[in-house]
């Protein structure tokens, strides 16, 4: 008897649930009203009005425009006379671990060694934590600086082989 009182319990919730979604979201899809009407009260469609025909017009096309070709650049403007063009400046030295000491400020690094290719900052323990990145040879050779609070903690050098060696194939043995 409890289970034939829970059954109709739930059968009613989920009938009314239903009703009620059905009426908030139209869901429910009902016959267009003249669908009940007879055919001869329903109201008979506009009729489609004949489209006007256009002349066409013969248009003489543009004349053909000359295709752009493309020039390599001029070269470079000689220097007015009396001054001399500048030259690029050198390019600065590579950071090794040695070269970097321990509490030099951050801005005497970057001012040294111009921009890393990576800056890192972090917060942690009351600290503000930064990695400078050096890197050169596509990333083979690297100089990681970290610092804290804007000062040197830590350098390491790293440097990579270009490619892993790999046994000669007859010395290779399979498991």
């Amino acid at each position: 008897m409890k289970e034939l009182v829970v059954a109709l319990a739930l059968m009613v919730v989920s009938v009314g649930a239903f009703a009620w979604w059905s009426h908030r979201s139209d869901a429910v899809l009902t016959r267009p009203p003249d669908a009940n009407r007879p055919a001869a009260e329903r109201p008979k469609p506009p009729e489609a009005k004949p489209k006007a025909k256009i002349a066409a017009k013969h248009v003489a096309a543009d004349p053909p425009r000359p295709i752009a070709v493309w020039e390599p650049p001029a070269a470079a403007p000689a220097a007015p006379e009396g001054q001399q063009l500048l030259a690029p400046p050198p390019p600065l030295p590579f950071p090794a671990a040695a070269e970097i000491t321990s509490g030099v400020e951050a801005e005497k690094v970057v001012e040294k060694y111009g921009e890393p290719a990576l800056w890192t900052t972090a917060a942690g323990h009351q600290h503000i934590l930064e990695n400078l990145v050096y890197t050169r040879e596509r990333g083979q050779v690297q100089t990681i600086i970290r610092l804290e609070d804007g000062k040197v903690s830590s350098v390491a050098s790293d440097s990579r082989p270009t490619a892993v060696p790999m046994p000669p194939p007859a010395t290779r043995t399979r498991h």
